[in-house]
């Protein structure tokens, strides 16, 4: 098992995890628990749910598309199935080792897996400050942008689009969209108590994080893509 050293795990945790592997016998991502506790942190809501719907552990992804991608804080494989695809030297240089790691481990044959870590691995990310936040989901982004399936990509425009559209069209549609405006909330704050410690007013003020999300989106596309460059902890990503 190969943990980020930001994460840790909770009681009988590492228990379930090992089990569920050698039980299986799979590669087995955990995307974990999200602990936050300043305001900046609740703006990787909307990446978070990104990255669940490009993964495919979603219920409709799963059972559509099965899994398409995996998480990076927790990687854990029956030691017979790491030895026998060459180990961590195959990825060495990778920036994202545990996409590679998984493409290798879906080529051999193997069967993967990825699980919500609410209950068994938590972590903490981005302490300092909305900058810091910032300069990390545009590293993801940047590094993941490439790797997510066609479908998946295709799911996220769909829905994301959707949700802009009927803040857009808000003013007039009158007072119906009150009511939608709730709907909305509540379905995100269901999605995202899963996925980190976020809080009905995170989900009431949806908009705001859908501005971040959006602004910080196009500036790591014209970086990543028209200048072929992303930036990670002061060091420039090519």
């Amino acid at each position: 098992m190969f943990l980020d050293a930001d994460t840790w795990v909770e009681e009988k945790g590492m228990e379930r995890i090992v089990r569920y592997v050698e039980d299986n016998q799979v590669f087995l991502t955990v995307h974990p628990y999200h602990v936050m506790e300043s305001f900046a942190e609740k703006f990787s809501d909307l990446f978070h749910s990104v990255v669940y719907a490009s993964s495919g552990i979603t219920s409709i992804g799963r059972k559509r598309f099965g899994i398409q991608g995996g998480f990076g804080p927790c990687v854990a494989l029956p030691r017979s199935m790491y030895d026998s695809m060459g180990g961590h030297e195959v990825i060495k240089g990778e920036v994202t080792e545990h996409f590679e790691f998984l493409r290798k481990a879906k080529a051999s044959g193997y069967p993967v897996e990825a699980f919500s870590g609410k209950g068994v691995l938590s972590m903490r990310m981005y302490q300092a400050d909305i900058k810091e936040v910032a300069a990390g989901w545009s590293k993801s982004f940047a590094s993941g942008a490439v790797s997510a399936s066609p479908w998946t990509t295709v799911i996220n425009v769909v829905w994301i689009s959707s949700v802009l559209s009927f803040v857009t069209r808000m003013k007039r549609l009158g007072l119906v969209s009150l009511f939608g405006y709730g709907v909305l909330s509540a379905w995100l704050y269901r999605f995202w108590k899963d996925i980190g410690n976020f809080s009905k007013r995170d989900a009431m003020i949806f908009p705001v994080h859908f501005l971040f999300f959006i602004t910080l989106f196009g500036y790591s596309a014209v970086r990543t893509f028209l200048f072929r460059q992303s930036t990670w902890k002061g060091r420039v990503i090519s």
